[in-house]
């Protein structure tokens, strides 16, 4: 009966937690306070006979316990002698358990946990998902102290899944992150994703730029990024350069009126001649929604005739896109005229 003490103890315990400080014993027979479903075990622990208290082992079995929060803490405690394929399955459950958790539970619990597995502890790409999660939870000058440093730091990795990661979680983070820490940290190791071997890191670089770019000096936009997205305006891969043709739309508003004026509509032009039917279309809808950065004379010069030539493409989607483009820009010559 060595453990009928801290089974009482632990009873009084629970009548604290839900009906505030006990003040004298007799009170542990108000149980209108506690939940139904720890009831049994507490009257368990109250028991008058000690030998019949249940033991420590009795009462972590109770369906009190079996319950996520208490689950994850346990995980959580050896999460660091896991094997990655264990930690990976642990960190799945917990993004999908996020929800039903205390926020005090996430903040000062699991997210200094997860910030060191994601930086020292081999968990992967798995704990970014969960980490990002309980980051929209945060007020925001909370997730760029908190969160914001590790998350930077792996960006240095050479691992492309976690630079996968990196780059796919880009716009739930992106906000939070500075001009500085963008120009210094970041976009010199995004630019090495533009010229990977492997063709959905290199599609996810150039989305990227949607995020990054506004937040880059002219000098380092005229310098490197835009000879960057001139390469991957050629890339091999079809999408890549559809993708790169959106992008460059739209970041249009960001550009210097000279940078556009140089840039714009020599990409898009190069677009309408793409062998790739997207591509085409993505080239018709960034001329369309550019239109106001084109002067009347190139637009009566340059783009009216360039998209009337695609106004009989064999694709139907890229004559509907030709004629809405066409449309647009007559209007806006009409008006000139």
């Amino acid at each position: 009966t060595a453990h009928a003490v801290d089974s009482w103890t632990y009873g009084c315990l629970l009548y604290e937690v839900y009906n505030g400080p006990l003040a004298r014993p007799e009170d542990l027979k108000n149980t209108a306070a506690i939940p139904p479903a720890v009831l049994p075990a507490y009257k368990s622990m109250l028991k008058g006979a000690p030998d019949q208290r249940p033991t420590g082992a009795v009462i972590a079995e109770s369906p009190f316990f079996k319950v996520d929060m208490v689950a994850i803490n346990s995980e959580l405690a050896e999460l660091a002698l896991k094997t990655p394929q264990e930690k990976e399955a642990f960190l799945v459950r917990l993004a999908a358990a996020l929800d039903g958790l205390p926020d005090q539970q996430l903040r000062h619990k699991i997210l200094p946990e997860l910030l060191k597995a994601l930086e020292f502890g081999g968990a992967g790409t798995a704990a970014m998902l969960p980490l990002l999660r309980i980051g929209q939870r945060m007020p925001a000058e909370d997730f760029a102290r908190e969160i914001v440093p590790g998350v930077v730091r792996c960006f240095a990795s050479t691992d492309r899944g976690t630079r996968f990661a990196l780059l796919q979680n880009l716009p739930s983070f992106a906000s939070h992150l500075t001009p500085a820490l963008v120009e210094r940290d970041i976009y010199p190791q995004v630019a090495s994703g533009f010229t990977d071997a492997v063709p959905a890191l290199r599609e996810l670089s150039a989305k990227s730029l949607v995020h990054l770019v506004p937040k880059l000096s002219e000098r380092l936009i005229n310098s490197q990024v835009l000879r960057s997205i001139a390469g991957l305006l050629q890339d091999p891969e079809g999408s890549i350069r559809c993708n790169t043709t959106i992008c460059l739309a739209k970041l249009a508003p960001t550009l210097t009126p000279a940078t556009r004026e140089k840039v714009l509509l020599p990409s898009f032009a190069r677009a309408l001649g793409d062998p790739f039917p997207p591509a085409r279309m993505a080239g018709l809808m960034a001329l369309a929604v550019t239109l106001e950065y084109v002067s009347p004379q190139d637009l009566a010069r340059r783009v009216v005739p360039a998209a009337a030539g695609l106004a009989l493409d064999g694709e139907a989607g890229v004559r509907e896109q030709a004629m809405g483009c066409l449309k647009a820009a007559v209007a806006r010559l009409e008006a000139e005229s």
